[in-house]
């Protein structure tokens, strides 16, 4: 497939870039910047950079043009109103150009729903108030008319020693571990509890993230038109440092 990545200089951006690669995908890796130039060591044949402010619509238009599916790690939620801006602003543009093909967005943990319950995580007591953007981004693409998906991993962080991606486990619309049926008789205050008890669950590596997405581009599908959750199934044990 040809796929447009965007955000690929990032930390996550470039890991999708290399998980679509290894897929065997012909890659446009869009960046604002991709710094300064490495080695002399060449681009392998079907990665393509393209260097372009987003916000630049001709040049999104042009990036996007002929794409089969797009991949999108751009942004960052601390800039709240431009984040917003700029998600519109791609799904927009998406829509114009691109008409089928799978989209992934960004989004964070919290927009997901507490298992057993309506609730989402945005609601809860002491929810970090960064969180509010990604909830408002999923209301754009429930607006939209094309096949998107978008992906809510919880705190990303590099992995140096190869992670056992088979522990990883894909959910759909709610949070990637198991609540029983009494959750939707609790107070608020308690789900809270719950979640902060399940954050090493959450707590996910940038590749676990990027190969989930890169797994899943054809259209339709399970995930098509819907928030999804990434976790592990038994949290890696940190190993403690002695004292």
């Amino acid at each position: 497939m040809k796929v447009a990545v965007l955000g690929a200089a990032g930390k996550l951006g470039q890991r999708i870039v290399e998980s679509a690669l290894a897929r065997g995908h012909e890659v446009t890796a869009v960046a604002r910047n991709f710094g300064p130039p490495g080695e002399t060591v060449p681009d392998p044949p079907l990665l393509h950079r393209v260097v372009c402010d987003l916000g630049d619509t001709s040049a999104l238009e042009a990036a996007l043009a002929g794409q089969d599916a797009m991949i999108s790690a751009a942004g960052n939620v601390a800039d709240e109103h431009v984040f917003i801006a700029l998600f519109d602003h791609i799904v927009s543009t998406a829509e114009r150009v691109m008409g089928g093909g799978r989209i992934w967005m960004l989004g964070g943990a919290l927009v997901l729903d507490m298992p057993s319950t309506q609730r989402t995580g945005t609601s809860l007591p002491f929810t970090p108030k960064r969180y509010g953007p990604h909830l408002m981004n999923w209301r754009r693409l429930e607006r939209s008319t094309l096949d998107w998906a978008l992906m809510c991993p919880g705190p990303m962080k590099p992995s140096d020693a190869p992670p056992n991606f088979g522990n990883l486990r894909m959910s759909t619309d709610v949070m990637p571990f198991e609540v029983g049926g009494w959750a939707r008789y609790v107070p608020p205050v308690a789900l809270s509890l719950v979640l902060k008890s399940q954050l090493p669950r959450l707590r996910v590596p940038y590749r676990g993230v990027a190969d989930a997405m890169t797994e899943h581009l054809d259209p339709g599908g399970t995930f098509s038109r819907k928030r999804v959750g990434l976790g592990w199934i038994d949290p890696p044990k940190v190993a403690r440092e002695k004292t």
